[in-house]
């Protein structure tokens, strides 16, 4: 990431702390967009820390004009281009249907949809070519858990947004990829690994037998943002240590 500049989203805590600091080092230039300025800070430290440059910008995403004030602030420091961008915030509002309502959904929608679709909307013209546009994305996109019909389908839209800017944006030479993060240990959910024998029952389903930790989200978003990944293009990278495990793969002893 030498000399280039990267916006993180959520970087304050989480998948989005864990990859703003991957993406900083020599020469880096990051951009750290959340809405705790303290806890920015602190991201700050490590990224300067790493010899790479850190801007703050505590900010509510979904406010009307944010996004593009970000991108206006992100210039001013850094000058030049956006190289990078990285859509790590996002909230899980858990609910059952019948007590969903459309207040709920919406602030899913505004956070997990609404601000990163703008966002690379006033940012793609500051893209250059070998550019990239990364969004985080879940698994909750494509498997149904009870409680996540709200969560799931702006995950499932995020993907179907990727595929479509990927397209749009290819002969500009701007990748759009999504990562897909499978039972990662964050604070957004240590509420539901805290339930009785939950944590015991995703690192079943999981056959790398573990919970992922934000780092490994981070590695993939490197990677997907480097050089190295210059022909992919329109991927949602899972990143679950194989989640779900087949059924078929389960018996009464354990996994056959």
């Amino acid at each position: 990431m030498a000399g280039r500049t990267v916006v993180v989203t959520g970087a304050s805590s989480g998948i989005g702390e864990a990859i703003a600091g991957a993406m900083a080092g020599p020469g880096a230039k990051v951009a750290l967009v959340g809405r705790d300025r303290d806890r920015l800070s602190a991201v700050a430290r490590t990224v300067e820390a790493r010899d790479g440059r850190a801007y703050i910008c505590a900010v509510d995403l979904t406010a009307s004009g944010a996004p593009g004030a970000v991108l206006e602030d992100v210039l001013g420091a850094f000058g030049g281009a956006i190289d990078v961008i990285v859509s790590a915030a996002g909230i899980c509002d858990r609910a059952r249907l019948i007590d969903s309502d459309p207040e709920r959904f919406e602030a899913q929608w505004r956070i997990n949809v609404g601000a990163p679709f703008e966002l690379a909307r006033v940012a793609a013209p500051h893209i250059p070519p070998g550019g990239s546009v990364i969004f985080v994305s879940s698994m909750a996109a494509t498997v149904g858990f009870p409680g996540l019909a709200m969560y799931g389908a702006t995950k499932g839209a995020i993907e179907s947004v990727t595929r479509c800017l990927a397209i749009e944006l290819a002969p500009r030479g701007i990748r759009v990829n999504a990562i897909s993060p499978g039972f990662i240990e964050t604070p957004m959910n240590a509420a539901v690994r805290a339930l009785s024998d939950a944590e015991k029952r995703a690192i079943t389903a999981t056959p790398l037998g573990r919970l992922g930790a934000p780092t490994d989200v981070a590695e993939a978003a490197m990677f997907l943002a480097s050089d190295r990944a210059s022909f992919i293009c329109g991927a949602v990278l899972p990143v679950s240590g194989g989640y779900p495990l087949p059924l078929a793969a389960v018996s009464d002893e354990g996994i056959a």
